[in-house]
């Protein structure tokens, strides 16, 4: 028994005395191997300029090299190592314990030549402390922290970026097939004569795994716990307990991913909204030409300018098709925010067909895919609702820009914004009731719901039809952006007043609407009675366009504000294809 051990604490002592030599040696392979095989399009460069192998330690000495995009001279960083050799780990200076091939520590300090211009900006030579660890069997971790600092513009003093706290660990597997990281930055500060910005204590965590088309795909996670910019005492913009979370995964050569995004609070000149999420599903994205799109891109990027375009767009658009063309599936579920003035909500869901597989599932040999085919078999629906005071201010905004662009044009006053405005108010009014009248919002309480849904080149809003492939033509009357929709059945109100963005009279086409009608209220006409020039085509001129499909009614007044800067009255225009009149 006593022969034994001491055969055990023999070896025990060889390997660690032999074996120290034989890792400092692959050691010293594995780091010159690293930095002459570094990537040609990184940003820096990393070069060996010393390495003084020992028995059980070595020394090492890498000149970073950070090129700059300006085409000013690179910026160079010495990276000091000291390198204890395995496979039994020990180094005080570091408090670190181990079993492994080599584990090195060091610093980046900046050559003593350049030490003047960067302490223009930092008030310190010591940048950045790291570790690198090669474990026995080829994995590498690797570990950076950056010290508390302070960067100053020297051009203006008040301008500061303060860093505290910022590390990363990243672990990679032999031959890069693997790479986990975790990062942790607890503040950073920017600030400037008149405003800051606070990153508060941001946290990501990934784990990736590269395929064998060349993708990465795996887990990625990011926690932020505060956001803030200030403008002097006043918050203009803060988002608190945002978080991020996304996988991905392959599997018969179709990639499959999950993203969640959500937050608590986001405070946005002076309104506060949240808390609020979104998950967005993908499913059955064909692998293989996603991966060439990943490598064309790249392709692209190196070759800008060489007369190649048109030939890679041509390319890239037959990838996406083939991308989406194996059943791919799309849901967005839930869309969900709190807002001052309600919560929105909605939910999206699009399914492509399988164009490149047969019905027992083998693949086809030399597919053709067409845009025509994925969107004759592609399904969809879509469900909002969301609060009438959010789709009211919103449909006014634009009514206003609208109605301002082209007083403009016309060579008017724009600048009377009170009269505008109170313009824009009653049509953006009296569009919804519109677009309520024919069926395209439903009404709920505080909020208008919207569902659509296609299928089979047919779509449907709120249940009703409103494209029919058989006729190329809508098959109830659609608005016109800028007027209220046509009335389905319905009468419009007595009285009520339409204001309306006008524009230029023009004389009536051939085989225009009746002389007597009265154009739509989406299209700025006149009040009922209004003519245009009778042509060969005409109807007679007391005729005109049904009240139920949206016309103004004969007392409603339909003109511009009444002040000197309010533009002409505009003739009637054509009814708009699909709707009864057209037909007639």
């Amino acid at each position: 028994m006593k022969k034994w051990l001491a055969v055990i604490v023999v070896l025990l002592l060889l390997i660690l005395v032999l074996a120290p030599g034989g890792m400092g040696i692959i050691a010293q392979k594995r780091i010159k191997d690293l930095a002459q095989n570094w990537p040609a399009n990184s940003p820096f460069s990393i070069k060996v300029l010393s390495y003084d192998r020992g028995w059980f330690s070595s020394t090492m000495q890498l000149d970073v090299t950070v090129t700059n995009p300006a085409h000013n001279p690179p910026v160079h960083v010495f990276v000091n190592e000291s390198i204890v050799h395995g496979p039994v780990i020990i180094s005080l200076s570091s408090r670190f314990i181990g079993i492994g091939q080599a584990y090195a520590h060091g610093e980046f300090v900046v050559p003593e030549d350049q030490q003047a211009l960067f302490k223009q900006y930092i008030d310190q030579t010591n940048l950045v402390t790291n570790c690198l660890f090669l474990h026995l069997f080829g994995s590498v971790t690797v570990k950076l922290n950056v010290p508390e600092m302070t960067i100053t513009n020297p051009a203006d003093p008040q301008t500061k970026v303060i860093i505290e706290g910022l590390s990363t660990v990243a672990k990679i597997s032999p031959r890069a097939a693997h790479i986990s990281s975790q990062s942790v930055m607890q503040s950073l500060t920017w600030q400037d004569a008149a405003s800051t910005m606070i990153i508060d204590n941001l946290h990501g965590h990934s784990n990736l795994s590269k395929t064998v088309e060349g993708l990465w795909l795996g887990d990625i996670n990011l926690d932020l716990d505060g956001l803030a910019y200030n403008s002097g005492s006043k918050t203009l913009f803060s988002l608190k307990n945002a978080e991020y979370k996304s996988t991905s995964k392959e599997k018969d050569g179709l990639v499959s991913g999950n993203n969640h995004l959500s937050f608590e609070s986001l405070t946005l000149q002076g309104s506060t909204y949240g808390p609020a999420e979104v998950a967005v599903n993908v499913q059955n994205v064909n692998a293989e030409p996603l991966a060439q799109l990943k490598r064309l891109a790249k392709v692209m990027q190196q070759q800008d300018g060489s007369g190649l375009a048109a030939q890679y767009t041509k390319r890239t658009e037959r990838l996406v098709l083939k991308t989406i063309a194996r059943g791919m599936q799309l849901t967005v579920n839930p869309i969900s925010m709190q807002t001052p003035n309600g919560e929105i909500t909605g939910q999206l869901n699009i399914s492509m067909p399988n164009l490149l597989d047969d019905a027992s599932g083998k693949t086809i040999k030399h597919p053709h895919v067409t845009i025509g085919q994925l969107i004759g078999g592609a399904q969809g629906s879509l469900q909002f609702s969301v609060p009438k005071v959010i789709v009211l201010n919103s449909l006014q905004n634009t009514i206003l820009d609208n109605m301002k662009a082209m007083s403009q044009m016309l060579g008017n006053d724009a600048s009377k914004d009170a009269s505008l405005t109170a313009a824009a108010q009653q049509r953006a009014s009296a569009q919804l009731q519109g677009w309520v009248a024919a069926g395209l919002l439903i009404e709920n309480g505080t909020n208008y719901q919207f569902n659509a849904a296609y299928q089979q080149g047919k779509l449907l809003v709120n249940g009703k039809p409103i494209f029919n492939p058989a006729f190329g033509a809508p098959a109830m009357p659609m608005p016109t952006m800028g007027g209220p929709a046509p009335a389905m059945n319905a009468q419009p109100t007595s009285g009520t007043s339409v204001p309306a963005v006008v524009v230029p009279a023009q004389p009536a086409a051939q085989g225009s609407a009746p002389a007597g009608s009265s154009a739509p209220a989406d299209q700025g006409s006149a009040p009922t009675g209004s003519s245009a020039p009778a042509d060969q085509g005409s109807a007679p001129a007391d005729s005109s366009v049904p009240a139920d499909q949206g016309s103004v009614p004969a007392d409603s007044s339909a003109s511009a504000t009444s002040d000197q800067s309010s533009m002409p009255a505009a003739a009637p225009m054509p009814p708009t294809v699909g709707t009864p009149a057209a037909n007639q």
